[in-house]
């Protein structure tokens, strides 16, 4: 068995797997709104669902790193 780490960093370990179903059903919607919209509305619409992304990254890259931080003081505490 390969070690969790290397697993975790290659992907082979995705605790969101389930997100991916939702994740078309954003951009099949995504696509449809865009294609109601033109011109300036269009552009705007496109800035904000990129917002959105960033946003939704950087929240998930911050609560990636917080649960890291726990388990590792779950770890350290059970090992009292």
């Amino acid at each position: 068995m390969k070690n969790i780490i290397d697993e975790l960093f290659y992907g082979n370990i995705r605790p969101s797997v389930q997100l991916v179903g939702i994740t078309e059903k954003f951009k099949d919607t995504e696509d449809k709104l865009l294609g109601l919209l033109n011109g300036k509305e269009n552009e705007l619409m496109r800035r904000y669902i990129r917002d959105i992304y960033l946003f939704n990254e950087e929240t998930a890259r911050e609560n990636f790193k917080h649960g890291f931080k726990l388990g590792s003081l779950f770890f350290t505490e059970a090992l009292k």
